[in-house]
């Protein structure tokens, strides 16, 4: 087979961007990690904790799920209500790309009812936004067009 040398060349490039965006992850997250464990109880260490669960869903699931309950019981001990709804968000995250919509409903929210509380209209969009993705999949339209409008319409006011 005489593949053309741009074909050859793109390949080879995206296999090269391919597992450098992977080393550049796992880089983000042993970084994440090294400051984590250093770091003292404060909303800092709360907002890397947030940040290290994120960057680790793809990766590692379990330690995703354990720095996210580590990221929302240290938020909860400072009464940082900000660190808890994004925590309980990322935990929802880690349910939803395992399909356990249920845990991840449960999760948004307790998540939705925090932003809601200390008045963050975005949070409460994206989370009504994400529940909606949860009906979507699940197959019940109505409940899902219903959610991304009350989205759209936070979103529009702010």
């Amino acid at each position: 087979m005489n593949v053309p040398c741009n074909t050859r060349l793109t390949w080879r490039l995206l296999f090269i961007f391919t597992l450098a965006s992977g080393a550049a992850r796992a880089s983000v997250s042993d970084s994440l990690k090294s400051i984590v464990d250093a770091g003292k109880e404060d909303t800092v260490q709360v907002n890397n904790l947030i940040a290290l669960s994120k960057s680790l869903f793809d990766s590692s699931t379990d330690d995703a799920f354990k720095y996210g309950k580590r990221a929302e019981e240290l938020a909860r001990k400072l009464n940082y209500p900000r660190g808890v709804a994004y925590a309980l968000k990322n935990i929802g995250i880690g349910f939803y790309n395992q399909a356990k919509y249920v845990e991840a409903l449960q999760n948004w929210q307790r998540s939705l009812e925090v932003f809601d509380s200390i008045g963050d209209k975005k949070g409460v969009a994206n989370m009504y936004s994400n529940m909606g993705a949860i009906y979507y999949n699940q197959g019940d339209d109505a409940k899902a067009l219903e959610l991304y409008l009350q989205s759209l319409k936070i979103s529009e006011d702010i």
